[in-house]
């Protein structure tokens, strides 16, 4: 094997084991959609009492009657962005934007939006994969390639749904859109996939002259 192949086959090892941990990590959250105990949307609340220990200063809002009057710290999964998100979140409960004979749909919305992410932590963990193999100028390859310009446009749609779908399970009807950056970024892919197949046709062609 020479220095240049090895090199490929050392990083694209590195990159495929990244893609694999993304993956498994995706694959939580996803399912974590369906099965943690809150899912909150709405406003978050600092607690009065941190916000004013770190200025020196009283409380300038006081909790309502409305509110839990603690903060607690929980992992929830977030709908209120323009894509779903599972973290740990310090937080005074307010009332949530899910309509409550809805909260199934809001979940399995959610779900789908990191559905699609998954596959494509699935589609970058095939392309190094290939390229461990030191094809990476091969067809394969450029298939996946290909792919994921495809998953990074189809990524604005995915995300769009998602928030469209908030006229349906939401209490609220504002809409925040995606940024159109995927889009271009698949595109350039897609650009850079039909350059390389190209390519190998041109070497190909080559070969057969000589």
């Amino acid at each position: 094997m020479n220095t240049h192949k090895k090199r490929i086959v050392t990083v694209s090892l590195l990159l495929k084991r990244l893609s694999l941990f993304a993956l498994i990590c995706t694959g939580f959250f996803t399912i974590s959609t369906l099965f943690l105990p809150v899912v909150f949307v709405g406003s978050y609340y600092t607690p009065p009492q941190k916000t004013a220990s770190i200025l020196n200063t009283e409380p300038i809002v006081q909790p309502t009657t409305d509110l839990v009057e603690f903060s607690e710290t929980r992992m929830i999964v977030e709908l209120a962005g323009t894509q779903p998100s599972i973290g740990y979140f310090d937080y005074m409960p307010g009332p949530s934007l899910i309509l409550s004979e809805r909260l199934w749909s809001a979940r399995m919305f959610g779900m789908i939006a990191m559905a699609y992410m998954l596959l494509g932590t699935y589609l970058f963990y095939r392309l190094f994969d290939v390229y461990q193999t030191g094809r990476v100028f091969d067809l394969g390859s450029i298939r996946w390639l290909r792919r994921i310009g495809l998953w990074l446009m189809g990524t604005y749609v995915n995300l769009l749904v998602f928030n469209f779908s908030k006229y349906y399970w939401s209490t609220t009807s504002s809409i925040q859109f995606s940024p159109t950056s995927s889009l271009f970024l698949g595109a350039f892919i897609l650009l850079i996939a039909w350059i390389m197949e190209e390519a190998h046709y041109m070497e190909k062609d080559l070969q057969l002259t000589v």
